[in-house]
């Protein structure tokens, strides 16, 4: 597999190669199987972040990749500096576990999928958790606030509500006055036209409802992805190892 990516022989896809060639390398790393190809696998190793660094997939989906990547080539703060690059409530729970094995400066290629494998790293990833939720609620807590105060009317909705008011009084006063004077066929008028005046002024609900779904796309509520489980089906038990 070294020699073919080495020759850019990568079939369809280059970052799908070098996965699986890194999945193999993982596998005798762990068991300490070819050790004199490591600085090949090494250059494999950043060859594929680069990768994930150039590509168009969302941070959030290459984040846990990109750390593994880098502890395994022993930059453990550059790691670490990756993962606080985002906010904690958004990591999924391989980056929490890149995260915490970088700080102690562990290059050892873990299994995927693996939980981990001591009571201390289990504490380090609960007291991390506590800390993602606080600044979860804190930021959710800020967004609220600001979501509802730009969905108070501004000054244009206001106006839409004053003249509204203001063409609706008059709409009845004409239709009122139109009934007494000409009979129902001129209140029909005037109501008819008083309708399509107020329709074609607007509504602020509708104008606030507009403005604030356009403000929510362009501000998404913050999101709590990080679980201290694995999110692939199959893996059991969560990030904590089985001590009864």
């Amino acid at each position: 597999m070294l020699d073919a990516i080495e020759a850019r022989q990568f079939g369809s896809s280059e970052t799908g190669a070098r996965l699986d060639l890194l999945v193999e390398s993982e596998k005798n790393m762990r068991n300490g199987l070819f050790p004199e190809l490591y600085p090949r696998r090494f250059r494999n190793m950043e060859h594929l972040f680069d990768l994930f660094r150039s590509s168009r997939s969302l941070p959030e989906q290459t984040l846990w990749q990109e750390a593994r990547l880098l502890r395994l080539m022993e930059r453990y703060e550059q790691c670490r500096q990756l993962c606080q690059g985002h906010p904690m409530y958004e990591w999924s729970f391989p980056a929490l576990q890149e995260f915490i094995w970088a700080g102690r400066r562990d290059s050892f290629a873990y299994p995927r999928l693996t939980e981990f494998e001591n009571e201390e790293d289990a504490a380090h990833a609960g007291q991390l958790f506590a800390a993602a939720k606080t600044l979860y609620e804190s930021r959710c807590y800020q967004w609220q606030q600001a979501h509802d105060e730009e969905a108070k009317p501004n000054a244009y909705e206001q106006r839409v509500t004053w003249r509204n008011t203001i063409v609706a009084v008059l709409m009845l006063a004409s239709g009122g006055a139109g009934w007494y004077f000409f009979g129902w066929i001129a209140a029909i008028v005037a109501f008819f036209g008083g309708g399509l005046l107020l329709d074609w002024s607007g509504d602020e609900d509708e104008l606030i409802k507009k403005r604030m779904s356009r403000w929510c796309r362009e501000n998404p509520r913050p999101k709590m992805r990080l679980k201290l489980t694995h999110t692939r089906p199959g893996v059991f038990g969560g990030g904590f190892p089985d001590i009864a």
